[in-house]
């Protein structure tokens, strides 16, 4: 993936899209920190480390805990394209941090990484308004923990992510660089740049029904106009299936009912977009949107490159 892109600069921070992990980002994350959403939802963001303990967060803040199964009453099968993009959200149901103002310390392999969450006494974490999702709160707590502004990355879901984070919480961000973004995933009367969320809640049911079948599909449409050797097909499946199907529904709840179009506006650091016009998950047309509604932005479009360039 995205073998024809510069590299990220140094200071740079990255979050892959669903159901990939870190390494989705290739050479371009080879010295920087690079996350997967499972990373944050579990709420140690790290690349490198072995050893993890399983956070989660809650309404009760961070505890050690293992997800429970959730029951889906979607039994439709599940629908990949239609001819437009594939998978958009507010947060999670019951993953959400304490409105409390006491902080809580993640426990990282590596100390270095170690960042506290904290709602009233870290000003790198004082949100801007509205409800962000656990994803942009554990980004911004790993943002906040950082020297220097951060060029912050993303692509896809991560994509979104990083929006809602230089939305919700601007401090210690100097730019973002995004790679087929979109601004809402799933498609409504006002916006035709998505998906009819039927098809998600279909890949919510499918996960739990044929997990392998699910996101083979996925990865095969998201490999458009590309093929996916034998070799890529089953490692992509196996990278997602070690996610588990409690986190890969989560995510996919956040795409089906995020909307930062009028979040986006409050966005005025420089923005690069790159799309491929062959993507077959997210439009380009969602790109262009943001480039038209970012003041400062540009939109790199990829030839014959598909969502993941």
């Amino acid at each position: 993936m995205m073998s024809d892109i510069s590299p990220l600069p140094p200071n740079s921070i990255a979050v892959s899209g669903w159901a990939h992990d870190a390494s989705a980002f290739g050479p371009l994350t080879a010295s920087q920190k690079a996350f997967s959403l499972t990373d944050l939802e579990a709420g140690i963001p790290l690349r490198e480390g072995k050893e993890r303990r399983g956070f989660r967060m809650s309404d009760s803040g961070f505890a050690a805990s293992i997800h429970s199964e959730q029951d889906e009453t979607d039994t439709n099968r599940p629908e990949f394209g239609s001819g437009q993009g594939l998978v958009s959200g507010t947060r999670p149901s019951g993953v959400m941090l304490s409105r409390s103002e006491q902080s809580e310390t993640c426990a990282f392999s590596r100390p270095e990484l170690q960042v506290r969450l904290s709602r009233g006494r870290n000003p790198g974490l004082q949100q801007v308004s509205g409800n962000a999702s656990i994803y942009a709160r554990a980004l911004a707590a790993v943002i906040a923990d950082t020297a220097e502004p951060v060029t912050l990355a993303g692509w896809s879901t991560g994509a979104m992510v990083a929006l809602e984070t230089a939305a919700a919480y601007p401090a210690n961000i100097d730019r973002l660089i995004l790679f087929s973004a979109t601004p809402k995933f799933c498609a409504e009367d006002a916006w035709e740049h998505g998906i009819p969320a039927a098809n998600v809640r279909a890949m919510i049911a499918g996960l739990r029904r044929d997990p392998e079948a699910t996101l083979g599909g996925f990865f095969k449409l998201a490999a458009r106009p590309g093929r996916l050797t034998a070799a890529e097909y089953e490692g992509k499946i196996a990278v997602a299936l070690r996610q588990g199907e409690k986190n890969l529904a989560d995510q996919l709840r956040y795409l089906m009912t995020t909307d930062l179009r009028a979040a986006v506006r409050k966005i005025t650091i420089p923005v690069t977009l790159i799309h491929g016009n062959k993507d077959a998950i997210i439009p380009r047309a969602a790109s262009a949107w943001l480039a038209d509604e970012l003041p400062d932005s540009r939109l790199i479009s990829l030839p014959g490159k598909g969502h993941t360039l």
